[in-house]
């Protein structure tokens, strides 16, 4: 199972390239020296294809020389699995993006890491308590969330749109709808409902059957807590009705609002053509 951590902000870093170092710093520091790197670069780069993974060891000072430039638009770093046959790409022990630049959707700050029963819950929740504060200083955060879902659900893909894998047909959806145009509205629009939400003002006040969302959340049973976190920005939460799982993807009580507001047309992705 792998814990996704994604934020998604409201503006670029004013120093692009020293927000990708103190941000490739911190991954270092707290997660694992990476072991490989792909860059998604702005220009073409001598040597290096946009999108491919490298490893570190071999192809650091290359790809530092053009984060020094400039010209590194966004940042992937990765601990892969080996096998005889090679690396798999989607077989990490972790994966971290940072995208800088505004797009065609705006700036990203990812995590994805193991959320086995091996790990410590407070050691977890502490690392994603500071990865949090470090998205908010450095892109802004307009809306971000937690969940834990299979590796085969092709997490860090899900978060940015590109796939999603194994997932069900609604994430499937959902990550469509992401790419195509539900991210460049992620800071007044929920893409979806999990255990750990961060929402702004716009998200709350978002229509739900003729009420705006946080009224409505308090006024239903089981439908998760609202509190403040910092500026803007609050906290949506199912923790108190599954403390030990109310990150999982699939939580009966995030299952259950989920539904809910289907019923109501209130995700970007039933926008699509053909979604009942």
């Amino acid at each position: 199972m792998k814990l996704v951590v994604a934020h998604y902000g409201r503006q670029v870093p004013e120093n692009p390239i020293a927000a990708l170092t103190e941000w490739s710093d911190w991954v270092a520091e707290h997660i694992g020296a990476e072991t490989h790197l792909t860059a998604n670069f702005l220009v073409s780069a001598d040597g290096h294809k946009d999108g491919e993974a490298y490893r570190s060891d071999i192809h650091k000072a290359t790809l530092c020389a053009e984060l020094e430039r400039g010209n590194v638009a966004q940042l992937t770093l990765t601990s892969m699995a080996s096998k005889p046959s090679g690396y798999m790409a989607f077989e990490y022990d972790w994966t971290a993006l940072l995208d800088v630049t505004t797009g065609r959707f705006g700036p990203a700050c990812v995590l994805v890491l193991d959320a086995d029963e091996q790990q410590s819950t407070s050691d977890l929740s502490a690392l994603c308590d500071a990865y949090g504060v470090l998205a908010r200083r450095l892109i802004n955060t307009g809306y971000a969330f937690i969940a834990a879902m299979p590796q085969d659900f092709m997490p860090i893909g899900y978060s940015i749109g590109l796939a999603c894998g194994g997932a069900p047909e609604e994430f499937v959806y959902d990550a469509n709808a992401w790419r195509r145009y539900a991210r460049k509205e992620c800071d007044r629009s929920l893409r979806n409902v999990f255990g750990y939400n961060i929402l702004n003002d716009a998200h709350l006040n978002l229509d739900v059957g003729g009420e705006p969302l946080e009224a409505w959340v308090s006024s239903g049973s089981g439908r998760g807590q609202i509190t403040p976190l910092s500026g803007d920005l609050h906290v949506w939460t199912f923790q108190k009705a599954d403390p030990s799982g109310f990150l999982l993807w699939d939580c009966a009580a995030v299952v259950a609002v989920r539904e809910q507001l289907k019923q109501h047309r209130f995700f970007p992705w039933q926008r699509l053509p053909g979604v009942e």
